[in-house]
């Protein structure tokens, strides 16, 4: 991608080098899954997708960006709002529309 693609790459690729996700990355990223199964187990059976992978990816994510003031599912609501705008070839009014509102509440 140029330039351009190697300067913003740049910008983050020490904080996911490697090195970095074994030394820092890999024991916070297990902590957050113990945790998160520690809530599931007693639940008996869920929905691992909703019970699990969501809280998990979201809040592995929030270490990631810092953003550790916010519940994993406003993580998730944002970067899916970011998904379907990016994928929103139609232009369709309700997706914009969505992805309006959810970039307004993260900017407060």
């Amino acid at each position: 991608d140029g330039a351009d693609h190697l300067a913003e790459r740049k910008v983050f690729l020490r904080a996911v080098s490697p090195q970095t996700v074994k030394d820092v990355w890999t024991e916070r990223f297990r902590n957050h899954a113990e945790r998160i199964l520690g809530d599931v187990a007693p639940l008996g059976s869920a929905d691992l997708m909703q019970a699990y992978a969501l809280p998990l990816s979201g809040e592995c994510l929030k270490e990631l960006t810092g953003l550790t003031n916010v519940g994993y599912a406003d993580i998730d609501a944002w970067s899916q709002a970011m998904i379907e705008g990016i994928a929103n070839y139609a232009g369709d009014p309700l997706v914009e529309a969505r992805v309006k509102r959810l970039e307004s509440e993260g900017r407060n």
